[in-house]
């Protein structure tokens, strides 16, 4: 998929290089999955939607909206769908059949791709989301849907800084590119302010 600018494009590419890609369908996709019945399930992040596209007919259908801004979908063994919000920072588990929503993580603005485990043990029924907004990888046991941080850093992309204040009432502020936040400056502690959604604009 290709996604800016305007060149908002799904590609078809020959793995053995014999021939050259070729774009299939022209829209707004962002990452999908292709299920075992050849349908590919994937975000339209701008129009808050989930759709499915048919691979032989390039015939697309809404499967779910009202999302923040969707930017990931997975699919479990089940054939469950787990759809990724960037702008809300929530994990939703869709039934792709009847649209019935779940939300089963909720981490931080921020949340930009995921992956299934793998289907040993323990890794299997394990999601792995990654988070641009915590700079880190986090676990969803889809089981017990419980939240595990695999790793994080406390900052992503630190730019702009302002201080205020001295000695221990020392204040850092920080445009951390998603999010703006705050940073104790006698013990590090980063407090998150403010996340893009809710600015509309990129704090950095």
């Amino acid at each position: 998929t290709q996604t800016g600018r305007g060149n908002n494009a799904l590609w078809l590419f020959d793995l053995a290089g014999q021939a050259p890609p070729k774009k299939v369908w022209e829209g707004n996709l962002n990452g999908f999955v292709i299920a075992a019945n050849g349908f590919l399930y994937g975000p339209q992040p701008d129009l808050g939607a989930v759709i499915r596209i048919n691979l032989d007919t390039f015939e697309t259908k809404l499967i779910a909206e009202g999302f923040a801004w969707p930017t990931a979908v997975e699919m479990d063994d089940q054939g469950l769908l787990y759809v990724l919000d960037f702008n809300a920072g929530t994990v939703t588990q869709l039934n792709k059949d009847t649209s019935d929503k779940n939300i089963i993580a909720t981490i931080e603005p921020g949340l930009d791709n995921m992956a299934m485990g793998p289907k040993n043990f323990p890794y299997a029924n394990k999601l792995y989301v990654s988070s641009i907004g915590k700079n880190g990888i986090f676990e969803i046991d889809l089981n017990t849907k419980a939240l595990r941080t695999v790793a994080a850093g406390r900052l992503t992309a630190p730019g702009g800084v302002a201080v205020l204040g001295t000695g221990d009432a020392t204040r850092v502020f920080v445009a951390d590119m998603f999010s703006l936040r705050e940073v104790n400056a006698a013990t590090g502690v980063v407090k998150n302010l403010i996340n893009v959604d809710g600015m509309g604009i990129y704090p950095s």
